[in-house]
């Protein structure tokens, strides 16, 4: 089948399983696909927990859902689930794979499931793939993503990240927020203390200390609003109790919301501040401003584009340790647990609160005459 003409190519089948900040990574390759092939069907097969995100990826139109890589099952449960996947796409009759992982699994599925062009990142010998492109470690995770496409020969349409939110964001974020008491006309800022956490791979380390973002909230400007999921709900918590427990400047919904709720909340945030996590590439995708705390990941690697967010990173000597190679170390991790080898947390530890407090004042002023003082 040739590619050369727009009109071969009626279904195509995104390949990404997880998880929310390389699924927005993806976003501007698929929106350069979408606009090569603007009448082609694109659909996404992903983990269910980033259902919701696939959902609003510009110009997709089916999510298919398999999460067996993701559990614990004998090797003839996962041979079984994925010849049964293979058929049902196969049946669905793909023109074109486009794959964004680098396991050899993935481009044997869209071989077996008889998609004539199979385009992703070849690892080792190259079986399965028709349209392979070498993964470069050292290039942004959005440029990997673009350089598929461009052996496609699909140009860029540049890198900036995109969402389509679905209409009801807006009133389930405004409901959750009166019934906490938050004003979301007044714009507040949002922190994300935790996260590092997604299936099979705990990467605390990515986290600033809990007692800095105490300090940090004491000093930003009223309606603070804590975020995160059920398991930054204790975390979220303390720094509550902290630093407003029974005033109304700083509002827990860490646990609380769903991803409609979530994205709604986000839209309507001046700032988003947190670690190198899913939610912040959320909201650089919704257009809010972000400042990401890097320590063990390195921002010229995966850090949201554009003069809306900033990055604070120290760089000690040894960092970056989270890198797509050590990702695949098992000797860097402690069960599922990413560990910090030197066992100093200095990448993080060596960022003080008046940096941070700093650069959030330089961003605020520089959109918003606000003052930065409580």
């Amino acid at each position: 089948m040739s590619i050369s003409d727009p009109k071969n190519i009626r279904r195509i089948l995104i390949v990404k399983l997880c998880c929310i900040g390389d699924i927005v990574q993806m976003t501007p390759a698929l929106r350069a696909l979408k606009m090569r092939f603007p009448q082609a069907q694109m659909d996404f097969l992903c983990a269910s927990w980033v259902q919701n995100i696939a959902q609003r990826v510009p110009g997709i139109n089916e999510v298919i859902l398999w999460d067996e890589p993701y559990k614990t099952i004998s090797w003839a449960e996962g041979l079984f689930s994925f010849l049964r996947l293979a058929r049902e796409l196969s049946r669905r009759r793909y023109d074109l794979a486009f794959i964004g992982h680098r396991s050899p699994v993935f481009g044997a599925l869209a071989f077996f499931s008889r998609i004539p062009l199979r385009a992703g990142f070849k690892s080792g010998i190259n079986l399965f793939l028709n349209h392979p492109v070498l993964f470069n470690p050292q290039i942004h995770e959005t440029q990997r993503y673009l350089a598929i496409a461009q052996a496609l020969n699909i140009p860029s349409t540049g890198q900036e990240y995109s969402l389509d939110l679905k209409g009801d964001e807006q009133a389930s974020a405004q409901k959750i927020a009166e019934q906490a008491g938050l004003d979301l006309s007044l714009r507040p800022i949002a922190i994300f203390p935790g996260g590092g956490q997604n299936p099979g791979t705990s990467m605390k380390i990515k986290r600033w200390e809990k007692e800095k973002y105490a300090e940090l909230i004491k000093q930003l400007p009223p309606q603070i609003l804590l975020l995160g999921n059920q398991s930054d709900h204790e975390l979220c918590s303390w720094l509550k109790n902290a630093t407003d427990p029974t005033g109304n400047s700083v509002f827990n919904l860490a646990g609380q919301t769903t991803i409609t709720e979530l994205l709604g909340l986000l839209k309507n945030c001046r700032l988003v501040i947190g670690g190198d996590s899913g939610p912040l590439y959320l909201a650089a995708a919704l257009g809010t401003p972000t400042l990401m705390l890097f320590g063990p990941s390195s921002p010229n690697l995966v850090a949201p584009p554009g003069p809306n967010h900033r990055q604070l990173w120290k760089q000690v000597s040894c960092s970056p340790c989270y890198t797509p190679d050590t990702v695949y170390d098992r000797s860097r991790f402690k069960s599922n647990e990413f560990i910090c080898w030197t066992q100093t947390h200095d990448c993080l530890k060596t960022l003080s609160v008046n940096e941070v407090s700093q650069a959030v004042r330089e961003i605020l002023s520089a959109r918003d005459p606000i003052s930065t003082q409580r």
